[in-house]
């Protein structure tokens, strides 16, 4: 081994000297493009080889806005359940008009509203006192069961808040069923369920009886209709029979076929909506017939069913009443029957196509092979760590790819212009809908809206921005009733949105005992979102005209609301509550935030239209005093001013308390502590907001010990809020971990359909609850991942995770309306393409963009400024293209690492590589693959290039450290064995040595790093110590002895044999207490007791006769010493022929030792 070593050293120093005279390789690799891999459409194909027989977890989900249907694709008997958009219960009603958005408190006279406002400033200086109670009210009187009650505060707080008067919910409405009782499904083959995101074309085909069948599925956006068509290869192969179901419970029901068409009607039971669908059946060939309320097909040669259907709803107060739906049903289902299929399908594919396929992503995935619920239920294998199959690494980016692109499918689908925003569950569901399917405006109806503007699909956006302004004015009853802050008619002087709104524009802050309900920056906060809006589009049409009135008297109305807090010396919301957990307080966080954010934006709007100069000035004075980040005493975030470290609170002299109900949460956890909160109210400052951000490292330092505390897990909506918060810090491994989460979360994460999941129960994760807002906000928080513009200027891939180091994008957005290409490999990017609609400056930042060339649509050079290293800024045309080609790095020279490299992959591979000891083989092994890593990276630097040989150049100097040959001491250890088994025989002062010995012994056999010096001296010390061992003597006469002189009586004798006697019995004695006393010490003990006992008086010898000599002594002790009493050098034969064997197997070893080192 010794020669190995010197091989290696001098090979290798010899290849180094050699080597560094010679060129540096070019060793530069083209761009790959990405983009083929998003050209296949099968990429984008969820599919699956089962009927669907759950709609949430299931079915596949297809819709134009208006109206969603799920489709089930069963053989024998199909179904798609039918969602209409407006069919609500609550609001007004014709026999009840008195419906006041849920407002309780009157507010007709200055009477009125003087009361609120002394209700109001009673609770907020109650608040505000510290005398007693932290938190103004006895925390005893807090309760303890969610978020219905809140004791004493609560009691206060109700004195402002309205009830459910009028409160709705969607309803579930229609199953369209398609039935052959003819088919034997036991008999069906080949049987494919899928759906087509980019066309928005759902699918199912099977084969029977030697024919092969199909179905198309589609919601129509330009037809509004549902069409589904059903075709075979063989004619006259379609029968059918097809009805409709009615799911509303509604009064007046009629359901009736008539020639080939059924017409279903009836009205809500709560408040008379009138509701109607119409389903035309189109045989070509065979025959059509009436059968009760469903109709037959017959040996068709294929059939086209188009659905239309609508209700009286109107999004215009005070009665969201408009024309009987009759008529717009009817010409609709005609004139689409008239267009024919062909056209229909074209039309559709068209527009939806149009806007899907404004936007790619790619992330070097390869084309699922298997359906989408295997695929998944692999993730998940993964995600848990179950010992399950796992995917393929390219298999797990194309289900990241797949679930955001889902994102953006479900946007489409669920959100267009002249349609109601989407609820919590988008424009789907079967029976009653969780949380009452309403729009929740203290996070979820926002995040619905998160991904449009970057993910390229403005348009949609549109109603959300539509439903506000007529919203506006209902919430102006709110602020009336809750702050006492009137509009007259003409009068503009604030609005607010609670917690839950409906499209009757629910608006009350919240019925009462239920402080999640009372969220009055709930209109702020919505309006952030029609800003990005603007912000995104640069529409200042629409900024002037319809956004910023709103802005400006939401802004107005905080100006005049804010209360001035002496204990907290700064303005504050108050009443304050943070969305869902913790007590009742002035100047949450999550308030001041928002506040802060609506200022700061209402401010950008009237600078940008010239206006409001003095109005400007006062909200700055306000904004000024809000202070809506402070950091607490763990280096977190608060969430409540009173919060000092996470879950205590203070206040003046009074004593640190817990916090009433912190972290109260609706999952239950199966080992009895509830997980952390699922949300993250106190850090709006970081997303949506942009308060907190890399330019203000005291306030992200921050909000990162907030993250950490609430750690990764959460609810599916909470998960996507997390990605979005862990992506505006740019730390992509943390983000990375949530998107694993999110995609393989089963229960509370994606489903088998790709629905999110809140999910419910233990954890979150007993059973699904479908909660669209996790679709949409995991799709915003890869825009985050990928691109961010918040801050002034486009951050290109500022959290780009280690998983996605190769990929590209095409057609993500901007604020200022920039259409962003960009495609990077081995984690750096080469080029961004910048597309910019409206024109104007660009600015960019990337690490090291100083550096690139920046040329227009036809090569020209582009001048820029090099504001830093990192960042450029360049002036823009409208609809000109300008491309950031950034610097490639020189290719490293890799002639020396090849070389070392080789040579040490020769040692690794050969046999002597086994004898190296263990610390260095691990040590050579990663030093070695850490060279394999760094010679096959196309992009790695000089410096790495460099510290990778030289690293493991040191390992291959260790290499002559070899293990030490220890077959001998594995022998002696197994004889000393035999003597630890009765080690108690043996005298402690030799046992424990040897007891030692074998320990240190054993540990260096165990040891991977022993060498040969190592284990020679193991050997010899366990030699030394087992031949040393000596037997515990036997002590039986001793003590005899010793028993019967104590009985002796020795007072008749002289003192100077007495003096003698007890001496002789003092030694005994101390012999027989010692445990280490030899045999020969004990029999001599006996002797010199025996000599010393006086002679004058002979002794009674009956029982024993103690003036024996040590000759006549019975045969105890010699019998002893014959059968294990003595030694171990004069007593039994096993341990002598044990010591003999062992002395010779060392011996023989230290003879090879010795020859070995000549």
């Amino acid at each position: 081994m010794k020669g190995l070593f010197k091989k290696a050293v001098g090979v290798a120093l010899a290849a180094a000297m050699c080597l560094t005279v010679l060129p540096t390789a070019a060793l530069t690799s083209p761009v790959t493009d990405l983009s083929q891999s998003s050209a296949n459409d099968n990429l984008l194909r969820i599919w699956y080889d089962e009927p669907a027989t759950d709609w949430q977890t299931e079915a596949l989900a297809i819709g134009n806005g208006y109206m969603g249907g799920m489709v089930f694709g069963g053989v024998k008997r199909d179904k798609v359940h039918i969602n209409e958009k407006t069919v609500w219960n609550g609001g007004p009603t014709e026999n009840n008009n008195r419906y006041n958005y849920g407002n309780t408190n009157p507010t007709e006279t200055e009477e009125d509203l003087q009361k609120i406002k002394d209700d109001l400033n009673a609770i907020r200086e109650k608040l505000d006192d510290k005398s007693e109670f932290v938190f103004g009210f006895d925390e005893d009187s807090y309760q303890s069961s969610g978020t219905s009650t809140r004791g004493e505060a609560m009691d206060w707080l109700n004195k402002l808040m309205g009830d459910l008067t009028g409160y709705s919910a969607p309803q579930d409405y229609a199953d369209l069923f398609i039935t052959n009782n003819a088919i034997d499904e036991s008999a069906v083959t080949n049987y494919i369920r899928d759906l087509d995101m980019r066309t928005g074309l759902a699918t199912v085909s099977y084969d029977y009886d030697g024919v092969h069948y199909t179905r198309e599925y589609f919601n129509s956006y330009p037809d509004n209709v549902l069409v589904v068509r059903l075709t075979a290869d063989q004619g006259g192969k379609i029968n059918f029979n097809t009805n409709l179901t009615d799911k509303t419970r509604g009064n007046n029901l009629t359901n009736t076929a008539e020639g080939d068409t059924i017409t279903m009607k009836s009205s809500l039971r709560s408040n008379g909506l009138k509701v109607e669908a119409q389903l035309k059946v189109v045989p070509e060939g065979g025959d059509i017939s009436v059968d009760g309320s469903s109709i037959n097909v017959a040996n068709a040669d294929a059939a086209t069913l188009i659905l239309a259907c609508g209700t009286d709803y109107k999004m215009e107060l005070p009665t969201f009443r408009g024309e009987d739906p009759h008529a717009a049903v009817t010409g609709r289902i005609s004139a689409a029957a008239e267009k024919g299929y062909a056209d229909l399908k074209e039309d559709h594919v068209a527009d939806h196509s149009a806007l899907f396929s404004r936007m790619e992503i790619g992330f070097n995935e390869e084309i699922p092979q298997i359906p989408t619920d295997e695929l998944i239920k692999k993730y998940r294998n993964m995600v848990d760590n179950n010992g399950g199959e796992v995917p393929t690494e390219a298999e797990q980016r194309a289900l990241e790819i797949i679930c955001y692109q889902f994102g953006r499918y479900l946007t489409i689908a669920g959100s267009r212009e002249g349609s109601l925003p989407t609820n919590l569950q988008g424009v789907w569901g079967e029976g009653s809908f969780a949380w009452g399917g309403d729009y929740h405006f203290n996070i979820n109806v926002q995040m619905n809206y998160w991904p449009t503007m970057a993910s390229n699909l403005a348009e949609c956006h549109v109603p959300y921005n539509d439903y506000l302004n007529v919203l506006r004015e209902a919430g102006r009853g709110a602020a009336a009733a809750a702050f006492g802050i009137k509009s007259e008619p003409g009068e503009e002087n604030g609005w607010l949105v609670g917690c839950f709104s409906t499209p009757y524009m629910f608006a009350t802050m919240g019925q009462k005992n239920n402080a999640a309900g009372w969220n009055p920056t709930g209109s702020a906060w919505a309006l952030l979102n029609s800003y990005e809006y603007y912000l995104f589009s640069g529409d200042t049409e629409y900024l002037k005209n319809e956004l910023y009135p709103s802005m400006k008297e939401v802004a107005n109305f905080w100006n005049e609301a804010l209360y001035w807090s002496e204990y907290q010396q700064r303005y504050v919301s108050g009443p304050s509550y943070s969305p869902e957990n913790g007590p009742i307080v002035n100047g949450a966080s999550y308030d001041q935030q928002f506040i802060w954010q609506h200022f700061e934006n209402t401010i950008q709007a009237a600078e940008t239209l010239g206006v409001d100069e003095d109005l400007v000035a006062t909200w700055r004075e306000k904004q000024s005093k809000l202070d809506p980040v402070i950091v607490g005493d763990d280096g977190q975030v608060k969430e409540w001013f009173e919060e000092t470290t996470f879950g205590k609170a203070q206040a003046g002299d009074l004593e640190e308390i817990d916090i009433p109900q912190w972290r109260q949460s609706l999952g239950a956890s199966t080992s009895g502590q509830e997980p952390p909160h699922r949300h993250l109210s106190h850090l709006m400052a970081l997303y949506p907001c942009n308060i907190i951000s890399k330019d203000n490292p005291e306030y992200m330092d921050a909000a990162m010990v907030t993250l950490n505390e609430r750690g990764l897990d959460a609810t599916g909506w909470s998960k996507a809020h997390k990605l979005n918060l862990w992506a505006r810090t740019g730390h992509s491994d943390e983000a990375f971990q949530i998107v694993q989460s999110a995609v393989g979360g089963g229960n509370s994460g994606f489903l088998t359909n790709l629905f999110s999941s809140h999910g419910g129960g233990a954890n979150y994760k007993a059973y699904p609850i479908f909660q669209i807002d996790g679709n949409y906000g995991y799709t915003a928080g890869v825009n985050e991942m990928l691109l961010q513009s918040q801050l002034g200027y486009v951050q290109f891939l500022p959290a780009l995770p280690e998983e996605w180091n190769t990929g590209f994008v095409k057609g993500m957005v901007a604020r200022g309306n920039f259409e962003i290409d960009m495609d990077w490999a081995d984690g750096t990017a080469n080029t961004f393409t910048v597309t910019s609609r409206n024109g104007g400056e660009f600015s960019g930042e990337y690490k090291g963009i100083a550096n690139a060339t920046i040329t227009d649509a036809e090569g020209n050079p582009v001048e820029f400024t090099k504001n830093s290293d990192d960042r450029v800024t360049f002036n823009t045309e409208k609809d000109g293209v300008y491309t950031i080609t950034l610097p490639q790095p020189e290719p490293a020279n890799k002639a020396i690492l090849s070389t070392v490299l080789a040579y040490a992959e020769a040692q690794y591979a050969s046999d002597e590589f086994a004898n190296v000891i263990d610390s260095v083989q691990q040590s050579f092994t990663a030093a070695l693959e850490n060279a394999r890593v760094v010679n096959a990276d196309p992009k790695a630097s000089q410096e790495a290039v460099d510290a990778a040989w030289q690293t493991l150049m040191t390992e291959i100097h260790k290499l002559g450290f070899v293990r030490g040959d220890k077959s001998t001491l594995a022998q002696l250890v197994e004889i000393s064995n035999s003597y630890n088994d009765n080690i108690d025989r043996y005298t402690p002062a030799t046992a424990d040595p040897f007891v030692a010995a074998l320990a240190s012994a054993k540990a260096v056999l165990d040891d991977g790093d022993a060498m040969q010096d190592d284990v020679a001296a193991a050997e010899s010390a366990l030699l030394d110590a087992m031949m040393n061992l000596r037997f515990k003597a036997d002590k039986s006469v001793l003590e005899a002895v010793l028993a019967q002189v104590n009985d002796l009586d020795l007072s008749a004798y002289s003192e100077a044999d007495l003096a003698a006697f007890n001496a002789a019995k003092a030694a005994a004695e101390a012999v027989y207490n010692d445990v280490n006393a030899e045999q020969d010490a004990v029999d001599k003990a006996i002797a010199d007791l025996q000599a010393a006992i006086p002679t004058e008086e002979p002794a009674d010898t009956t029982d024993t006769d103690l003036t024996q000599t040590d000759t006549e002594t019975p045969t105890q002790g010699d019998a002893a010493l014959t059968t294990g009493g003595g030694n171990a050098k004069t007593g039994e034969a096993t341990p002598i022929a044990l010591a003999v064997a062992a002395v010779s197997l060392v011996g023989a070893a230290l003879f090879i030792s010795k020859k070995r080192s000549r």
